[in-house]
């Protein structure tokens, strides 16, 4: 695993599993950055959801919230983990991501900020 800006990144999947490469364009025309908000009941697998879309990506979230994702997943996404407790803080860790090459970032969940 690469490490770019403070963040672990994996160089050819994650534990294993296959991390799609970079494509621009496609079926719409150019890949343009989504704004998404996954919501439901708690234990419902939103964290497992994220988990296996978004294998590259930083994980904003408190200790112990990513637990679902490595036991069904398969990976552990603690070396992708930062806390957040403003969304100052939150925004400044868009630039971290950008930095390290991370494709998204993901807030597990946003209710804590």
């Amino acid at each position: 695993m690469a490490e770019e800006a403070g963040v672990a990144v994996p160089e050819n999947g994650t534990n294993g599993h296959a991390v799609p490469e970079k494509k621009g364009g496609g079926v719409s025309g150019p890949k343009e950055p989504a704004f998404v908000c996954i919501y439901g009941p708690s234990g419902r697998g939103k964290s497992v959801d994220c988990g296996y879309s978004f294998p590259r990506a930083l994980y904003v979230a408190a200790p112990g919230a990513l637990e679902p994702i490595r036991a069904v997943c398969g990976w552990d996404p603690e070396a992708h983990r930062r806390e957040a407790k403003t969304i100052r803080e939150a925004i400044g860790l868009i630039k971290i991501a950008k930095d390290a090459g991370l494709e998204a970032i993901v807030f597990d969940d946003f209710s804590f900020l």
